[in-house]
């Protein structure tokens, strides 16, 4: 029994022995921040000796400064130590100065928050003014590795990427929606993942899709277009155009975002001009919901036979960027372009029809409701004709009623009656509308419009034999009014 317990106490003391090794090299401590040093090895200065040239060169290409401004604002994080190590391991305990291996950008950010003299010129000013609102700490809590091995082990995970799952991993665009809440992403994202569930796209090519798609329904005439609702929870997005039509629009969409030919960077002008031609390229209908539906709601009961890729079995897709070629989704579908030597007979080929204009102008659930808020029987009855007169045959009476609707609106929102439409809805005051998201070209696009339909409406009303016969710049011009007018209404109730 006792040569069991001497050599339990011989195996412990050994055990013993590995342990305060290891605690040795990872060895956690407060130390006070004058006896940091910044890095003279670090890769950010190449090896700078004078602690002076390494503060230039971090605040110069490193932004210390808008570290500092967080440091300020939100304190160290919580989830980062320094990593230091002994600058002289003969020194005596009590004076020992410890160089940082990781963690110089925040030991400069507060080396310069203790004593603004330090920083470089420029920054000297802004430095003194931080300062002022912060308490430096004396010590600060770091982490001691010994090992420059081990050192250079840590900063590899910290620095060098993901490094096949060893390091830390970037979210993808999707997680960072997810995480960061920003209304316009998730709105953005709710669409991808109805897109996804319903099998217009694959989960992969979801992530890839939401910078551009976000870019593209936050132009207001293109979300009216493609017949988008948002709510003020932005995972609640709904359509007012029947599922049929909005499937339709969604497919444009997506390829949009996939494949970008209105450009990465597409401006608000080319997204408007598309988003007037959409409805009859695609050969939608102009009718609109009463009461939109949730996307969510849609994929309870959503219709099966899509296959990925966004495109409907009836319905060519293009089969890659920048070319107008299409392929058919189904293998055993035959091609309508076969070559007639090939099939020994002549193909039935339809000539281009004429694109038309939808039978009713485009409607407005939401200016509908807002109306109805309002109160005004004129207002709600006129909107109700505009909704429900097919185009076809009355033209001329429907640009008298949109002319005599906007009048009574533009009165209603506290327009004087010495003034007229175009003045209300005009330059300068459609420029104080910026505020809504709207660009200098919408603005302009949606005064041309206003133009428009006083100039045809007035004529028609008032002169023996002009009127406006056009139904499909009607219906154009209406669809670029009626967001204005969402807006402009919604500003007006809340008062």
């Amino acid at each position: 029994m006792n040569g069991l317990h001497s050599l339990f106490k011989r195996d412990l003391w050994n055990l013993s022995d590995e342990f305060w090794n290891l605690i040795a090299m990872f060895e956690v401590k407060r130390v006070f921040l004058s006896r940091l040093i910044l890095h003279d090895d670090n890769p950010r200065f190449e090896g700078l000796l004078e602690e002076a040239e390494a503060i230039e060169a971090l605040c110069k290409g490193e932004k210390v400064l808008e570290l500092a401004k967080d440091i300020v604002e939100n304190g160290l994080s919580p989830l980062e130590r320094f990593m230091v190590f002994q600058e002289d391991t003969q020194d005596d305990p009590g004076d020992v100065n410890f160089v940082v291996a990781e963690g110089n950008r925040r030991l400069c950010a507060l080396k310069l928050l203790k004593d603004p003299k330090k920083s470089p010129s420029q920054h000297r000013e802004v430095f003194k003014k931080l300062a002022r609102k912060y308490k430096t700490p004396r010590k600060i809590e770091v982490v001691v590795v010994e090992d420059e091995d081990e050192r250079k082990k840590w900063i590899t995970r910290a620095h060098a990427g993901a490094s096949n799952g060893l390091g830390r991993k970037q979210w993808d665009t999707t997680q960072k929606t997810r995480y960061f809440q920003n209304p316009r992403n998730l709105r953005g994202q709710a669409i991808l993942d109805y897109a996804v569930k319903r099998k217009f796209i694959e989960t992969d090519d979801a992530e890839k899709m939401l910078s551009h798609l976000v870019r593209l329904i936050g132009n207001p005439i293109m979300r009216s277009t493609l017949g988008l609702r948002f709510d003020k929870d932005p995972n609640r997005v709904s359509r007012d155009r029947p599922l049929e039509d909005f499937d339709k629009l969604l497919t444009w969409l997506l390829n949009e975002a996939k494949y970008k030919r209105l450009g990465s960077q597409a401006k608000s002008g080319p997204i408007s001009d598309k988003a007037k031609r959409l409805e009859t390229e695609l050969e939608c209908s102009t009718r609109r919901l009463g009461n939109p539906t949730l996307l969510s709601a849609d994929l309870i009961d959503a219709p099966s036979g899509f296959p990925p890729n966004g495109a409907e079995p009836s319905t060519p897709r293009p089969s890659s960027p920048g070319t107008d070629e299409v392929e058919f989704p189904n293998a055993d579908q035959d091609d309508p372009r076969i070559d007639e030597a090939d099939s020994g007979s002549t193909p039935d080929i339809k000539p281009p029809t004429k694109p038309q204009p939808g039978k009713k102008l485009p409607y407005s659930p939401e200016l509908d409701r807002q109306l109805n808020k309002l109160g005004n029987h004129k207002l709600r009855s006129l909107f109700y004709s505009l909704s429900q007169i097919p185009m076809r045959d009355h033209v001329p009476a429907l640009y008298v009623v949109a002319w005599a609707f906007l009048d009574s609106l533009s009165v209603a929102l506290g327009r004087h009656l010495d003034g007229n439409i175009k003045a209300h809805w005009g330059k300068k005051n459609l420029s104080s509308r910026a505020n809504l998201g709207y660009s200098k070209q919408e603005l302009a696009t949606i005064e041309a419009a206003i133009v428009r339909v006083h100039q045809f409406g007035n004529e028609t009303k008032h002169d023996k034999s002009a009127a406006g016969f056009d139904a499909a710049q009607l219906s154009s011009d209406w669809g670029v009014v009626l967001p204005i007018l969402e807006s402009d209404l919604r500003e007006h109730l809340k008062k």
